[in-house]
């Protein structure tokens, strides 16, 4: 049985979805970001910088720096000596330079590089990163987007979420609930 959603346009709890069925719709809708899940990247091949992780937050839009700094807030000790080798100095460079809007080099490297990408590589074995970026998820705009859309067509089974979700994650979520009304 699916479960039902609620119907107010937006999440925002304080009464958190179950865990059970917002784990399936973002494993569906990760699938269509990349094989990798956790690991899914994208090395600039769409002028976004680097966009890492299940939805591909990407650097260029600053969602990867918000994704960071939470991952940071979840361990910083492994976030210390994963990304910055145990140089707090290299981490609070990440840090700042994905916090804004942009493609920046850090330590003099594009994140997109090898020495980057092996870093997040190893961050997306680590199961307190993983769950921070679940967590990213549930208040990600496109999460929102895709209860703005349950709440216009007044479906709201798990299915119709899933493709809500795919909708906001592929078109962008402030493009899609105006797909769900035209």
């Amino acid at each position: 049985a699916e479960a039902p959603m609620q119907k107010t346009g937006t999440y925002n709890g304080p009464i958190q979805p179950p865990k059970t069925w917002t784990d399936r719709v973002f494993n569906r809708v990760s699938k269509n970001e990349g094989p990798a899940g956790y690991n899914s990247t994208n090395a600039d091949r769409d002028s976004q910088g680097l966009s890492w992780g299940m939805i591909q937050w990407s650097q260029n839009t600053g969602s990867l720096g918000a994704l960071l700094q939470r991952m940071n807030a979840k361990d910083p000790v492994a976030f210390l000596y994963i990304f910055g080798s145990g140089k707090p100095e290299v981490v609070n460079e990440l840090l700042v330079s994905t916090a804004s809007r942009g493609k920046r080099k850090v330590s003099g490297y594009d994140l997109w590089s090898p020495y980057w990408t092996s870093k997040f590589t190893a961050a997306s074995q680590h199961p307190a990163f993983q769950e921070a970026q679940r967590e990213a998820l549930l208040f990600d705009p496109h999460f929102q987007a895709a209860w703005k859309m349950a709440h216009i067509f007044g479906l709201d089974s798990e299915r119709a979420f899933t493709v809500y979700y795919d909708i906001a994650v592929q078109h962008g979520p402030n493009i899609a609930p105006d797909i769900a009304t035209t």
